[in-house]
């Protein structure tokens, strides 16, 4: 088996695993310098996206060639990336945003979280020094929303709003949307998909797959903690975790299977 991860805070990497073992990092020493540090990735077509501090690298999928770099004042904070026809969809928590971007880093699609109630404006975008604050500062606004996914379903965005413990489906484009899930008595909800008309999603201390719900046990310190990214490939649902990346077989959940990495976010296959 093999994919590509980002292993969180403090190595800010991405990385290639193979059978278990990383094969290949990028950068290949853990960065110090806050725009270096790797955020997130995903699949666009046949090439591999690395999301930076302000920017998108696109990569040769086996990691040897950098092919372009896309700058855009909208990233920051990004938490994951899309492929939607031959656009991206990215979604950044900090300025509570979805927004789809072509390969130039023109905006093509913007939806803010605090112009449907769901939280403040943050203003930050309006502030004249936001190119140097984009790169120079980690700001988390109070009262966020925090969107830590935008998983594109068809023509929708299935979007995770932390913070209001709510998913909600967007049409690409518009405007509107629809709240699948709310969830008051949790910490927030992480990573929402759908597989097979199935609702996936994530909490601190739980993980709902479909209809198997994993919780973490604090006594024997046995489930998974903070589940953030869920991912179906092939006959397969994987997600991660503080402590790797597991995954159980859509037709039989019965069984997790466990592959130990340090802090990884997200799967690209």
């Amino acid at each position: 088996m093999k994919f590509w991860t980002v292993l969180q805070e403090p190595l800010f990497q991405a990385v290639l695993v193979e059978n278990g073992n990383i094969i290949k990092r990028i950068p290949e020493i853990p960065p110090n310098t806050p725009v270096r540090r790797v955020g997130c990735i995903a699949k666009y077509k046949d090439k591999l996206i690395i999301g930076k501090r302000n920017s998108l690298e696109i990569w040769d999928f086996d990691g040897k060639e950098l092919l372009q770099t896309l700058y855009s004042p909208l990233i920051y904070g990004l938490h994951e990336i899309n492929q939607y026809q031959d656009d991206i969809i990215i979604c950044c928590t900090t300025i509570d945003g979805i927004f789809r971007l072509d390969l130039e880093g023109n905006v093509k699609w913007k939806w803010f979280a605090h112009q449907h109630g769901f939280c403040p404006d943050t203003k930050l975008l309006d502030d004249p020094n936001w190119q140097t604050i984009q790169l120079t500062q980690s700001i988390s606004p109070p009262n966020s929303s925090h969107i830590n996914s935008c998983r594109v379903h068809g023509d929708t965005v299935i979007a995770s709003l932390m913070y209001n413990k709510t998913a909600i489906e967007i049409k690409i484009g518009e405007q509107g949307y629809t709240k699948l899930i709310e969830l008051p008595e949790s910490h927030g909800l992480h990573g929402t998909i759908r597989v097979n008309n199935e609702l996936c999603y994530a909490t601190m201390d739980r993980i709902v797959l479909g209809k198997k719900v994993i919780d973490y046990n604090y006594a024997t310190n046995e489930g998974y903690l903070w589940v953030k990214r869920i991912v179906e490939h092939d006959d397969k649902i994987f997600f991660s975790h503080e402590s790797g990346i597991s995954y159980v077989f859509k037709n039989k959940k019965d069984k997790v299977y466990d592959i130990p990495l340090p802090r990884p976010f997200g799967i690209v296959f």
